[in-house]
């Protein structure tokens, strides 16, 4: 079960870069912005033989940093002293975790090995400290645990602690800062052999465990990115599964474990929800994730808007779908309030007014973006979960392996990329007319109609034979009493 968790760990990371790479071509994976710089890391190559790269982006010049070993960057997350991109690496030995620290230009990048494989799935810079979470499989064992570390840039390991259920794989895939200490989601298959359920982990400052919760129902929940609220509640994205089809969610935790708010969402194919921003100003959460609207423009990314309200709930106020001009396979994630769009060779940084800047590192490029408005089928694109539930003390602390940083060089490489303001056009989404589509609509719209139907029509069945057989005998008095 560990492995088939990693398995669809690299598989939706995977499928997030461009699938149509070729040898030299650079797929960013994650992104982030800090002060006028855009940092994306990812990997060189196909994503069958892929090679962990970062590019950082300023103006029309741009430096990238490569490593010659396989693997990839998988994660980028911006804090006021840095850039911090996590992922994984792989040699002789099996797999390491692979941690980079951008600082304006200057990057210095550590493989964290342990005593079995070890990946680092997401990090950030509080200070001179590296913050970090990832997993590593115990020796011997399919069980895999979650790990927190704080790193010195020097190297030194200042503090770890490992928590996991035993005998059942638990990984991290985020880790945030909030009052009091840290915040991690991932996933966990503890009392639940057959399906995983969201993990999150609230920790102390000294990384000890202070509480932890799953929230799933029936199907695989995958959690991909949470953010705290300012009264404390977790508002978690990710995704599940339901009769072979992937379908994202949003759920709102409080801060005391219980589920508050919860919403599925299915486009016409798989629907992934991958990164969430929280506009402190307004307290609107942006959501952004990738669907199919239209099955001949394929998986395009979009922007989900949630408003809240009552101070505990949400209402959906805006669907944006992002469409590219020429088409592309794009994928796309959120950093200080803006939607960098994702493809092979290139990178879009846009705001959902419509200013855009297209970055190609390789051909082609962008000739612009169309923002398109579907907020009015939102009802439509909407899923009630039943079942869900949220069970608290799922993991405890276990013992952590020998876990060590080692530096490793990078190759430095600077090379002019083409930059461009390409032109955003706002308008309605315009869906093609499908009869198909209308009918399971039309079908999926009515299905309480539907599953009632057969139960209305026994009903009146019965009434019609009792009424039947009332109806003669009045009528039998009535000829009897005609007839005397």
């Amino acid at each position: 079960m560990a492995r088939v968790a990693a398995v669809c760990l690299l598989l939706c990371l995977i499928l997030a870069a461009s699938l149509l790479a070729g040898p030299g071509d650079f797929s960013p994976v994650d992104s982030a912005l800090l002060q006028d710089n855009l940092y994306a890391g990812g990997f060189m190559g196909s994503p069958l033989s892929p090679s962990p790269a970062a590019v950082v982006v300023n103006g029309s010049g741009a430096v990238v940093y490569t490593w010659g070993f396989s693997g990839m960057i998988v994660s980028a997350k911006a804090s006021s002293r840095g850039v911090v991109m996590s992922g994984f690496i792989r040699g002789r030995g099996g797999s390491s975790g692979f941690v980079v620290v951008l600082q304006g230009k200057n990057a210095r990048s550590f493989s964290v090995v342990g005593d079995s494989d070890v990946y680092v799935s997401d990090g950030f810079l509080e200070g001179d400290v590296l913050v970090m979470a990832g997993y590593f499989y115990r020796r011997g064992s399919r069980d895999a645990d979650v790990f927190v570390a704080k790193i010195g840039l020097n190297g030194s390991i200042l503090g770890a602690r490992c928590f996991g259920s035993r005998d059942y794989p638990d990984t991290a895939r985020r880790i945030i800062a909030g009052e009091g200490g840290y915040y991690v989601v991932g996933d966990t298959w503890a009392y639940n052999v057959s399906q995983s359920d969201v993990l999150l982990l609230r920790l102390g400052v000294d990384l000890s465990l202070r509480e932890s919760f799953s929230v799933g129902g029936a199907s695989l929940e995958t959690g991909e990115d949470v953010v705290l609220m300012p009264n404390g509640d977790y508002v978690v994205i990710g995704t599940t599964e339901s009769e072979g089809v992937a379908q994202g969610f949003a759920a709102r935790v409080s801060r005391v474990g219980g589920l508050l708010w919860l919403r599925g969402y299915r486009t016409l194919g798989d629907t992934f929800l991958k990164r969430a921003w929280l506009d402190p100003t307004t307290g609107r959460v942006y959501v952004v994730g990738a669907g199919v609207f239209d099955e001949e423009h394929g998986r395009e990314p979009f922007v989900l808007v949630l408003d809240e309200v009552w101070g505990w709930s949400f209402n959906e106020s805006g669907l944006i779908i992002v469409r590219a001009e020429p088409s592309q396979s794009l994928s796309g994630v959120i950093s200080e309030g803006r939607v960098i769009l994702h493809r092979s060779g290139g990178l879009t940084v846009m705001s959902l007014s419509g200013l855009a800047f297209d970055y190609a590192v390789s051909p082609p490029t962008l000739n612009g973006t169309y923002i398109l408005d579907d907020s009015g089928e939102l009802p439509y694109y909407a899923r009630s979960f039943y079942g869900w539930r949220v069970l608290r003390g799922v993991v405890s602390e276990r013992a952590c392996p020998n876990l060590a940083a080692e530096e490793v060089n990078a190759s430095a490489s600077t090379l002019s990329i083409y930059m461009q303001e390409i032109r955003g056009s706002r308008k309605l989404f315009e869906r093609r007319f499908d009869l198909g589509l209308a009918v399971r609509r039309f079908v999926e719209r009515n299905v309480p109609i539907f599953l009632l139907m057969p139960v209305a029509i026994a009903l009146l069945a019965i009434l019609f034979f009792a009424l039947k057989a009332k109806l003669l005998s009045t009528l039998q008095v009535l000829e009897h009493n005609f007839n005397h």
